[in-house]
């Protein structure tokens, strides 16, 4: 057995795949897998939906359970945090007050909640990050009542579904003229506020919060004076990446931890993964993506480098989001203003947003309720081949027209 040793710090979707993906690799030397959180490594997109709702069961969320770790040789420390990195003797040094050596660190320390930007009194409202976080919810829900939603992007939708097919009385309210404002097309935003408002959810677009009150019930006042009760609220506006472990070791941060298309920082034995992670390409553009593909796909290309066999990252992201009765699958990444074109019609039952950049270019495509056509769409990206985005907006040419064009095209990408 080799002397080496990996460790990885964060063992959500991107920690956890990296340590078995160091292993498909063949990797010999020791994996040591850290997380604050007291729970085998777990999967997070269940607890806005089956998990709160219970029909789900926690046993269901994780990824393994723990005879595989041993099995696999990997060291699962958790309910430990890392709290410094010697990088001149690479070593973690942990909460508990132990150390762990290391010959390349992992970091995929993830995202926490974005702190609410207004006065907010202690128990006013909670978060959902963790399985505790969503336990907490699965009571509000099972309690009934009135729930407020503090943030309409796709937990807060997504919770504000759930809840409202319990039976709960739901508002979500949001700064922003329409949901998910920084994710999708107004078509698609549109199209799933209605969905909320047929389930009964009340949806307040640009509102803004000015304070939560605690209490039974609790108050949250609007910024035209509005007072709104709730018996629960959930604060969902976002997240940050958790940037403190490599800002303490001097490593760079921008909105994530800086890393190369290889995805290592400026130290060569330290990676930085997952939500965490701002990519810089070679052109000088850098993007964080947040998304279980993401995080996969990177864990993979980092365990591919440590043992020998480097790539470039380049992978096409992928988002997906399950609302009530509504399915969202997004290929690629529409980071800044586009030109939007449908492909079928909002207000059927599943349609298509064809996205475009200002040089025409395809940058992304949402597909709602319809899973043939978004896999489709995802083999064009995958292509890279210079097609029109009237030509995919086009419901008279069909998509298998264009993957048979794009096969026979010249490599580009869209």
């Amino acid at each position: 057995m080799s002397t080496d040793r990996v460790v990885i710090v964060g063992a959500g979707h991107a920690g956890f795949a990296a340590a078995a993906a160091l292993r498909e690799c063949s990797y010999e030397g020791a994996i040591t897998l850290l997380d604050s959180t007291a729970a085998l490594p777990y999967q997070r997109p269940p607890l806005s939906k089956g998990f709160i709702d219970e029909t789900l069961a926690e046993d269901a969320i994780a990824f393994r359970d723990r005879e595989y770790f041993a099995r696999e040789g990997i060291e699962l420390r958790i309910g430990v945090s890392a709290v410094a990195v010697d990088r001149d003797n690479r070593a973690v040094l942990l909460s508990d007050g132990a150390r762990v050596d290391y010959t390349h660190l992992i970091l995929a320390t993830g995202t926490r909640p974005r702190p609410l930007p207004v006065p907010a009194g202690a128990g006013a409202f909670t978060v959902l990050r963790t399985p505790d976080d969503a336990r907490g919810i699965a009571a509000n829900l099972a309690a009934g009542g009135r729930l407020l939603v503090l943030g309409g992007g796709f937990i807060g939708a997504e919770v504000a579904a759930t809840a409202a097919r319990r039976g709960l009385d739901v508002t979500v309210v949001e700064a922003g003229p329409q949901l998910m404002g920084r994710a999708v097309s107004a078509y698609t935003a549109q199209h799933l506020a209605a969905s909320l408002e047929r389930l009964g959810v009340r949806v307040l677009l640009t509102t803004r919060v000015a304070e939560v009150r605690p209490g039974a019930p609790a108050t949250v006042v609007t910024d035209d004076c509005r007072s709104l009760p709730a018996d629960h609220v959930l604060a969902a506006i976002g997240v940050v990446p958790e940037t403190e472990l490599a800002e303490r070791a001097c490593l760079p941060v921008d909105d994530g931890i800086v890393v190369d298309e290889h995805l290592l920082t400026s130290d060569p034995a330290i990676s930085a993964i997952g939500d965490c992670a701002r990519v810089v390409r070679p052109d000088g553009t850098s993007r964080r993506i947040e998304s279980v593909q993401n995080a996969t796909d990177q864990a993979r290309c980092a365990a591919a480098r440590v043992t020998g066999r480097p790539y470039r990252y380049d992978r096409v992201p992928r988002f997906w989001s399950d609302q009530g009765p509504e399915r969202l699958q997004i290929v690629g990444h529409a980071d800044r203003p586009t030109a939007d074109a449908l492909r079928g019609t909002p207000s059927g039952r599943s349609f298509s947003v064809v996205r475009s950049d200002s040089a025409g270019r395809v940058v992304a495509v949402e597909s709602v309720n319809d899973g043939r056509t978004h896999m489709m769409f995802r083999r064009l990206f995958e292509s890279r081949a210079p097609i029109a985005a009237t030509d995919l907006a086009d419901p008279d040419r069909p998509l298998t027209e264009l993957l048979t064009l794009s096969a026979m095209g010249e490599r580009n990408p869209l």
